[in-house]
Protein backbone atom coordinates (compact mmCIF):
# COMPACT_ATOMS: atom_id res chain seq x y z
CA UNK A 1 0.00 0.00 0.00
CA UNK A 2 2.01 3.39 -1.16
CA UNK A 3 1.44 5.87 1.38
CA UNK A 4 1.85 9.62 0.97
CA UNK A 5 1.28 12.49 3.75
CA UNK A 6 0.02 15.98 3.88
CA UNK A 7 0.90 18.80 6.65
CA UNK A 8 -1.69 21.33 7.14
CA UNK A 9 -1.54 24.27 8.94
CA UNK A 10 -5.31 24.49 10.82
CA UNK A 11 -7.07 21.27 11.69
CA UNK A 12 -9.86 22.31 9.96
CA UNK A 13 -8.02 21.95 6.87
CA UNK A 14 -7.01 18.50 8.11
CA UNK A 15 -10.55 16.93 8.61
CA UNK A 16 -11.74 18.45 5.35
CA UNK A 17 -9.51 16.51 3.33
CA UNK A 18 -10.35 13.52 5.36
CA UNK A 19 -13.66 14.25 4.31
CA UNK A 20 -12.71 13.93 0.54
CA UNK A 21 -12.67 17.89 -0.03
CA UNK A 22 -9.41 18.53 -2.39
CA UNK A 23 -7.60 21.25 -2.07
CA UNK A 24 -5.70 22.38 -5.24
CA UNK A 25 -3.84 25.50 -4.95
CA UNK A 26 -2.80 28.01 -8.61
CA UNK A 27 0.75 26.87 -9.90
CA UNK A 28 2.05 30.51 -9.63
CA UNK A 29 1.34 30.55 -6.32
CA UNK A 30 3.92 28.09 -5.83
CA UNK A 31 6.34 29.59 -8.42
CA UNK A 32 6.11 33.23 -6.57
CA UNK A 33 7.86 31.44 -3.62
CA UNK A 34 11.60 31.75 -3.71
CA UNK A 35 14.08 30.60 -1.22
CA UNK A 36 18.03 30.93 -0.41
CA UNK A 37 18.15 26.93 -1.27
CA UNK A 38 15.93 27.74 -4.65
CA UNK A 39 18.65 28.19 -8.00
CA UNK A 40 15.00 28.91 -10.12
CA UNK A 41 11.06 28.97 -9.36
CA UNK A 42 8.84 26.62 -9.04
CA UNK A 43 7.17 25.17 -12.33
CA UNK A 44 10.00 27.25 -14.28
CA UNK A 45 12.35 25.60 -16.41
CA UNK A 46 16.25 26.14 -15.61
CA UNK A 47 18.32 26.89 -18.74
CA UNK A 48 22.12 26.14 -17.51
CA UNK A 49 23.70 25.66 -21.25
CA UNK A 50 22.80 28.69 -22.77
CA UNK A 51 23.88 32.22 -21.46
CA UNK A 52 22.13 35.08 -21.99
CA UNK A 53 22.50 38.84 -22.71
CA UNK A 54 20.45 41.78 -22.41
CA UNK A 55 21.88 44.74 -23.82
CA UNK A 56 25.30 42.82 -23.96
CA UNK A 57 25.36 42.65 -20.57
CA UNK A 58 25.50 38.34 -19.54
CA UNK A 59 23.16 36.86 -16.85
CA UNK A 60 25.07 34.72 -15.11
CA UNK A 61 23.78 31.44 -15.02
CA UNK A 62 20.84 29.81 -14.02
CA UNK A 63 18.32 31.51 -15.84
CA UNK A 64 14.70 30.24 -16.75
CA UNK A 65 11.58 30.19 -18.77
CA UNK A 66 7.82 29.35 -18.51
CA UNK A 67 4.64 29.10 -19.84
CA UNK A 68 2.41 31.75 -19.06
CA UNK A 69 -0.05 28.47 -18.39
CA UNK A 70 1.52 26.83 -15.88
CA UNK A 71 0.58 29.84 -13.59
CA UNK A 72 -3.19 28.63 -13.60
CA UNK A 73 -2.42 24.67 -13.34
CA UNK A 74 -4.65 23.49 -10.25
CA UNK A 75 -1.83 21.72 -8.02
CA UNK A 76 -2.13 19.54 -5.10
CA UNK A 77 0.78 18.25 -3.40
CA UNK A 78 1.76 15.64 -0.97
CA UNK A 79 5.18 13.83 0.64
CA UNK A 80 5.91 10.17 -0.51
CA UNK A 81 6.53 7.98 2.56
CA UNK A 82 9.93 6.25 2.46
CA UNK A 83 12.53 4.79 4.06
CA UNK A 84 14.21 8.13 4.86
CA UNK A 85 11.29 10.50 5.61
CA UNK A 86 8.69 7.81 7.90
CA UNK A 87 8.53 4.58 9.56
CA UNK A 88 6.28 2.61 11.62
CA UNK A 89 7.19 0.76 14.88
CA UNK A 90 4.29 -2.05 16.07
CA UNK A 91 1.94 -0.12 14.34
CA UNK A 92 2.52 3.53 15.49
CA UNK A 93 3.93 5.90 12.92
CA UNK A 94 6.99 8.00 12.75
CA UNK A 95 7.68 10.77 10.55
CA UNK A 96 11.05 12.47 10.11
CA UNK A 97 9.85 15.83 8.40
CA UNK A 98 12.47 18.23 6.56
CA UNK A 99 13.08 21.26 8.63
CA UNK A 100 11.41 23.40 5.66
CA UNK A 101 8.64 21.61 5.47
CA UNK A 102 8.03 21.90 9.74
CA UNK A 103 6.72 25.47 9.53
CA UNK A 104 3.69 23.73 7.15
CA UNK A 105 1.67 23.48 10.51
CA UNK A 106 1.49 20.81 13.25
CA UNK A 107 -1.53 18.44 12.02
CA UNK A 108 -0.61 15.69 9.35
CA UNK A 109 -2.36 13.03 7.18
CA UNK A 110 -1.13 9.91 6.23
CA UNK A 111 -3.17 8.42 3.67
CA UNK A 112 -3.28 5.69 0.57
CA UNK A 113 -1.95 7.67 -2.49
CA UNK A 114 -3.85 5.22 -4.94
CA UNK A 115 -6.88 5.56 -3.17
CA UNK A 116 -6.39 9.65 -3.48
CA UNK A 117 -5.83 9.00 -7.27
CA UNK A 118 -9.55 7.04 -7.32
CA UNK A 119 -10.54 10.20 -5.23
CA UNK A 120 -9.73 12.97 -7.40
CA UNK A 121 -10.98 11.06 -10.13
CA UNK A 122 -14.26 11.13 -9.08
CA UNK A 123 -14.05 14.57 -8.39
CA UNK A 124 -12.53 15.59 -11.50
CA UNK A 125 -15.44 14.38 -13.85
CA UNK A 126 -18.04 16.07 -11.68
CA UNK A 127 -15.52 19.07 -13.03
CA UNK A 128 -14.90 18.10 -16.55
CA UNK A 129 -11.01 17.94 -15.72
CA UNK A 130 -8.45 15.42 -16.28
CA UNK A 131 -6.07 14.63 -13.79
CA UNK A 132 -2.24 13.15 -13.60
CA UNK A 133 -0.67 12.01 -10.82
CA UNK A 134 3.02 10.59 -10.28
CA UNK A 135 6.17 11.47 -8.23
CA UNK A 136 8.45 14.59 -8.98
CA UNK A 137 11.53 13.93 -11.41
CA UNK A 138 14.84 15.74 -9.24
CA UNK A 139 17.48 16.95 -10.59
CA UNK A 140 21.34 18.01 -9.44
CA UNK A 141 21.32 21.10 -12.14
CA UNK A 142 24.54 21.99 -11.13
CA UNK A 143 26.21 18.68 -12.38
CA UNK A 144 24.29 18.39 -15.97
CA UNK A 145 26.49 18.49 -18.63
CA UNK A 146 24.04 17.95 -21.31
CA UNK A 147 20.37 18.79 -21.94
CA UNK A 148 18.67 15.49 -21.90
CA UNK A 149 16.98 15.85 -18.63
CA UNK A 150 14.76 18.47 -21.42
CA UNK A 151 13.18 15.52 -23.39
CA UNK A 152 10.64 15.57 -19.84
CA UNK A 153 9.34 18.94 -21.14
CA UNK A 154 6.63 18.11 -24.06
CA UNK A 155 3.75 20.64 -22.61
CA UNK A 156 3.24 23.46 -19.77
CA UNK A 157 2.20 20.72 -17.16
CA UNK A 158 5.17 18.75 -17.45
CA UNK A 159 7.69 21.24 -15.79
CA UNK A 160 5.70 20.82 -12.60
CA UNK A 161 6.82 17.56 -12.28
CA UNK A 162 11.09 18.17 -12.47
CA UNK A 163 12.39 19.94 -9.45
CA UNK A 164 16.03 21.03 -7.83
CA UNK A 165 17.71 18.20 -6.11
CA UNK A 166 18.22 20.70 -3.26
CA UNK A 167 14.68 19.34 -2.47
CA UNK A 168 14.75 15.77 -2.96
CA UNK A 169 14.38 14.85 1.15
CA UNK A 170 10.99 16.15 0.21
CA UNK A 171 10.36 13.10 -1.83
CA UNK A 172 7.66 15.11 -3.65
CA UNK A 173 4.22 12.94 -5.24
CA UNK A 174 2.01 15.14 -6.83
CA UNK A 175 -1.17 15.74 -8.89
CA UNK A 176 -2.04 18.29 -11.05
CA UNK A 177 -6.08 18.69 -13.00
CA UNK A 178 -5.96 18.53 -16.95
CA UNK A 179 -8.24 19.68 -19.53
CA UNK A 180 -8.63 23.21 -18.79
CA UNK A 181 -7.03 26.13 -16.39
CA UNK A 182 -8.13 27.99 -13.26
CA UNK A 183 -10.12 31.55 -14.67
CA UNK A 184 -7.20 34.34 -14.35
CA UNK A 185 -7.15 35.96 -10.76
CA UNK A 186 -8.02 32.65 -9.17
CA UNK A 187 -5.93 30.91 -6.69
CA UNK A 188 -7.65 27.73 -5.81
CA UNK A 189 -10.02 25.12 -6.11
CA UNK A 190 -11.50 22.89 -3.92
CA UNK A 191 -12.98 19.26 -5.40
CA UNK A 192 -15.59 17.69 -3.40
CA UNK A 193 -15.24 14.61 -4.19
CA UNK A 194 -16.68 11.88 -1.79
CA UNK A 195 -15.96 8.96 0.45
CA UNK A 196 -12.36 7.44 1.02
CA UNK A 197 -11.96 3.82 0.28
CA UNK A 198 -9.49 3.77 2.66
CA UNK A 199 -9.54 5.84 5.53
CA UNK A 200 -6.64 8.13 5.79
CA UNK A 201 -4.99 8.59 9.62
CA UNK A 202 -4.46 11.98 11.39
CA UNK A 203 -1.18 12.81 13.53
CA UNK A 204 -0.76 15.84 15.87
CA UNK A 205 2.80 16.80 15.34
CA UNK A 206 4.88 18.02 18.29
Amino acid sequence: MPLCYKIFEEIEYAKSFMQGNIYFSAAGRFMKARDNQRQYSEGTIPIYTHPAYIENIKIPNPYYQYYEETLRVPLFCCTAINQNNGFFDEGKPTFLIPPENKILGKHLVYFDVDDLFRLIGEGAKKGNWGIRGEKITYYNFDKLRDDSWLDKIHNFVDPLFIHDARHDNQNEFRFVLTHDLLPKGVESITLQCGEWSIKPVYVKLD
